[in-house]
């Protein structure tokens, strides 16, 4: 059986009066498993009346859109429509808003080609490209104030928020950009070390800083960074970390540096039970003790303890490896969920090569019962 379907009809004004050959544009709202999830809108175009119609919609929520020369984008959005309903609208369209300004270094040096985008109050996004001058203007904004944002290769992007067109140019001033590269090796052999992680974080800030990971080369690449002095930190499985603070840019705006992490030392650890057999998937901490703990109370010791150095978990044999610790008193904490929690003391010294641990767990006891309302 055919249906006709839901219907929208209404009026677009423009400052009170009806506005003819008016684009009219309406979407379904987030419905990607109907015929309105593969890209196809609705349209329609007002008589000289001002005046549209759509028929034939599903049911279902929508978003409206009129756009014309001269005008801001006028918006409704998620109107809700049921099965066969019709609904008429009213789009209120002012006269558009036009932004203009320069786009600057910190120098004042004018930056052309710059790409500089506005969004208004409803919602739109309206984009110019910066002349040889840095001069720009975007227009068709619906009145009210604007967020801006300029984007240039070599620069950090500039964002203004809440500013309004009708105050006259504005200048866009943007930081020039430097990007932190270089190699992480291994210093004993030179060789690249795949996979390491690289943060750089400005000097006293809290913020998490931007990160890199190392490719088969040992290659990394920081982008993006304003000038200013960072804390350097670099990790890698099986190594030492590596901690230093440095300009960017450096001395050369193209320097690359090499950053070398030390091999660890390494505790291997291998569990069984009370018969004999290995522990799979028993997790493994080291935490490092301070210089006169090892002798002391093991109560003590926990309280005062570090935070973890390494994690690692057990394999079929039994066997777990703690890696990329330096020289000293380890505590080795065994846990699993079978079995008693156990703890061991190693003392690891590169120069002698990797520690062993053998530890026996006993199998725990369980607790079961029921969880009742005492009413």
């Amino acid at each position: 059986v055919l249906r006709w379907g839901a219907e929208i009809s209404g009026i677009v004004l423009g400052e009170g009066t009806p506005l003819e050959d008016v684009s009219v544009m309406i979407t379904r709202d987030g419905n990607r498993n109907s015929r309105w999830g593969n890209g196809r809108n609705r349209s329609a175009r007002t008589d000289a009346a001002g005046n549209f119609l759509v028929r034939g919609l599903e049911a279902g929520t929508y978003n409206i859109r009129a756009s014309t020369s001269g005008f801001g984008d006028a918006r409704i959005r998620k109107l809700v429509l049921a099965a066969d309903q019709q609904r008429r609208v009213e789009l209120r369209m002012e006269k558009e808003a036009v932004l203009e300004g320069v786009v600057m270094d910190q120098f004042g040096a004018p930056i052309a080609s710059a790409q500089v985008s506005a969004s208004d109050s409803s919602g739109a996004w309206r984009r110019s490209s910066s002349a040889a001058d840095g001069f720009f203007s975007i227009d068709r904004l619906a009145p009210g104030p604007v967020s801006v944002r300029a984007d240039a290769s070599g620069y950090i992007r500039a964002r203004l928020n809440e500013v309004d067109p009708k105050l006259g140019p504005i200048e866009i001033v943007m930081d020039q950009s430097f990007e932190f590269r270089g190699f992480v090796v291994d210093a004993e052999t030179g060789d690249p070390i795949r996979r390491a992680r690289v943060t750089v974080r400005i000097t006293g800030s809290r913020n998490r800083g931007q990160s890199d990971r190392t490719g088969d080369e040992g290659l990394f690449r920081i982008e993006d960074l304003r000038a200013g002095e960072y804390d350097i930190s670099t990790t890698a499985e099986g190594f030492l970390s590596a901690r230093f603070t440095t300009p960017i840019p450096g001395r050369e705006a193209d320097e690359t540096v090499v950053i070398e992490l030390e091999p660890g030392a390494r505790i291997i650890v291998d569990v069984i039970d009370l018969a004999g057999g290995s522990v799979q998937g028993a997790t493994l901490r080291a935490y490092r003790l301070e210089e006169g703990e090892e002798s002391g109370d093991s109560d003590q010791s926990s309280s005062r303890r570090r935070r973890s150095d390494d994690r690692a978990t057990t394999d079929a044999s039994g066997r777990g490896t703690l890696v990329g610790l330096s020289d000293g008193f380890y505590q080795v904490t065994i846990r699993h969920d079978e079995y008693v929690p156990a703890e061991s003391v190693a003392v690891v010294k590169r120069i002698e090569g990797s520690a062993r641990v053998r530890v026996v767990l006993e199998r725990g006891s369980r607790v079961r019962g029921d969880v009742r309302n005492s009413s």
